[in-house]
């Protein structure tokens, strides 16, 4: 397995791709949405899911850019679900005043609790912090 990273959206938060035999896991699709899609399209593999390792605005800003573009199931903690269409929740709504973009996911994700996963040929254990 091989782990890319880069830093998206105004406070460059860290985007992981996981990149396995034939399939790829996406972790924290911050924003810049184009720039992401085109990345992951470079490794002409499947997407088998993105994950959320939490859902602040930072994390979640292209989402529904890749599950969309690539047809894939997001992952995020029961407590966070909310979060994704929460403006006040995902810490958005803090920084309208300098004229940044509120951020809102419409895709309806898939709920992650602690314990072991199987996602593709990804296998990890999920913890909750």
């Amino acid at each position: 397995m091989q782990v890319h990273s880069f830093s998206l959206g105004i406070v460059e938060t860290n985007c992981y791709i996981l990149e396995g035999e034939n399939e790829l896991l996406v972790i924290d699709p911050g924003d810049n949405g184009e720039f992401l899609n085109k990345q992951i399209k470079q490794y002409h593999k499947k997407v088998s899911a993105v994950l959320l390792t939490h859902a602040h605005f930072d994390h979640i800003g292209a989402v529904d850019d890749v599950a969309n573009e690539f047809d894939a199931k997001v992952y995020v903690h029961r407590e966070e679900k909310s979060w994704l269409t929460d403006t006040e929740k995902n810490g958005s709504k803090k920084f309208a005043m300098y004229q940044l973009p509120q951020v809102v996911q419409h895709t309806v994700p898939q709920i992650m609790e602690p314990g072991e996963y199987e996602i593709g040929e990804f296998k990890f254990e999920a913890i909750h912090t």
